[in-house]
């Protein structure tokens, strides 16, 4: 059981079953003779033809890019905020009622409110994407900081520990599941995000390439680009999940204890 659950293991599962998956896609849609639905080889030439050297540096770069700005930016905003409105009582009740405003306003409909105060340039699409997603890193870990044990915190005032080494040594590692858990989520968001921007307010970038080549009909571009987004979602993902085993590795090995 214990090799079935070793990191390496668990990544050839993976790989297995995605490839598995991708070849029965394939073969369904090998002879398709639907527009909408190309066969592999077909998406395959259109995505060396569009993302060559030049297409990653015009289309992707400025995406990925964006997508890692805007979500450090949101994930160092939401992990601040939310552990000082989780320490202070005041201040989460002052704050509650315009959080709960802000968070229940759809980014997508306060898109053009960026585009005007902003302008159609990349820091629009930054601060959009960071306004956008960091509610859930926000939320979350103000909800977990303020779930952390009143006993311990008071343990460790008596011992005269500063409020620096209070907030890094025992309120973020308590929060820790639960920050990493609002930052897949940001992360996902952020993903989300970087498209929308691209489909209103671009001029290149994945979304911009997959909404233009939804506008002429050219469906296997779509689906080319549909498949880059997917590789880049996929490689993002991955990275977070891996920071999140090495920075949570105490929390897993008690699961672990735990459940046996």
């Amino acid at each position: 059981m214990n090799f079935m659950r070793s990191r390496p293991m668990l990544i050839a599962i993976e790989v297995i079953a995605t490839l598995a998956i991708l070849t029965i896609v394939a073969l369904l849609f090998k002879s398709s003779a639907s527009p909408y639905f190309p066969s592999f080889e077909v998406i395959g030439r259109q995505l060396a033809t569009d993302w060559d050297l030049d297409g990653l540096k015009e289309n992707l770069l400025p995406s990925v890019v964006n997508l890692l700005v805007g979500f450090l930016l949101a994930g160092a905003i939401g992990i601040t905020g939310g552990v000082l409105l989780g320490l202070s009582s005041v201040a989460y009740e002052l704050c509650a009622p315009l959080l709960a405003f802000l968070r229940s306003l759809p980014p997508v409909a306060l898109l053009p409110v960026f585009i005007v105060m902003l302008g159609i340039d990349e820091s629009m699409k930054i601060v959009f994407i960071t306004f956008g997603a960091l509610w859930p890193t926000l939320l979350g870990t103000t909800d977990a900081v303020r779930a952390v044990d009143p006993l311990k915190i008071s343990m460790a005032k008596s011992f005269n520990t500063g409020r620096l080494r209070l907030i890094t040594l025992l309120v973020v590692p308590s929060a820790g599941p639960a920050i990493v858990a609002g930052l897949r989520v940001t992360l996902q968001m952020s993903l989300v995000l970087m498209v929308i921007s691209e489909i209103r307010a671009a001029t290149s970038g994945i979304g911009y390439t997959i909404m233009d080549a939804q506008t002429t009909f050219n469906i296997p571009r779509m689906w080319a680009a549909m498949a880059v987004l997917g590789i880049v979602g996929y490689l993002v993902s991955f990275v977070l999940v891996r920071i999140e085993d090495m920075s949570l590795n105490w929390y897993h090995g008690e699961r672990g204890r735990v459940a046996h």
